[in-house]
């Protein structure tokens, strides 16, 4: 840290009185402090809990409030930008679900997590549109048939099933369904029908 930086430290810290407390029962000073507590604090963001919010962030909202940017004034390379992210993040989130009891025991994987959708995300890099062209298009050129036929049968078989339960429950629920009126009784002999 250079003598700048540190006095422009040193400044700030003067702005938060609880410093000055810590500063007088430890006797650190209060750039010294400052510092640590933003070390602490980066790290547990990066390392510790923090970073599997701070990487869902940057994995959803921030594009979707770019994507919402994008739709309000579209140009062909923002929506071309914007859909190549959807699909990469998509594939990637899809086969995250399906490998977290792997990955999500090793220590940095969040932080590395944040680093790659970060990089599929700014502009400049063009990381999606790298994933995209260089793994996931030739997967799907290479298997975009059976792709298209597994999700027609999936859809007409999902939509039959869907059918055969709605109809199923219809026929239980209404099917046996019987108006139900009271009939008067007709009167024993020897009672009297008005205490019926």
């Amino acid at each position: 840290v250079t003598s700048e930086q540190a006095a422009a430290l040193s400044m700030e810290a003067e702005r938060f009185p609880a410093l000055h407390s810590i500063e007088r029962k430890t006797g650190f000073k209060k750039r010294y402090i400052a510092l640590a507590l933003i070390s602490f604090l980066t790290s547990v963001v990066f390392f510790g809990a923090g970073v599997r919010i701070f990487a869902d962030f940057i994995a959803v909202l921030y594009p979707v409030f770019q994507t919402f940017k994008t739709i309000k004034k579209p140009t062909n390379q923002g929506i071309n930008e914007m859909l190549t992210y959807w699909v990469v993040w998509g594939v990637f989130s899809t086969t995250e679900r399906l490998s977290d009891r792997l990955f999500s025991w090793f220590p940095i994987y969040y932080f590395l997590k944040f680093i790659f959708l970060a990089w599929c995300l700014v502009p400049g890099s063009q990381g999606s549109k790298i994933v995209y062209n260089y793994l996931l298009m030739p997967i799907f050129r290479e298997h975009h048939q059976r792709i298209d036929t597994f999700m027609k049968d999936t859809h007409s078989n999902a939509a039959r099933t869907m059918d055969k339960m709605f109809f199923r429950a219809l026929s239980k629920d209404f099917g046996t369904f019987k108006l139900k009126t009271k009939r008067k009784q007709k009167p024993k002999k020897g009672v009297d029908s008005r205490t019926l």
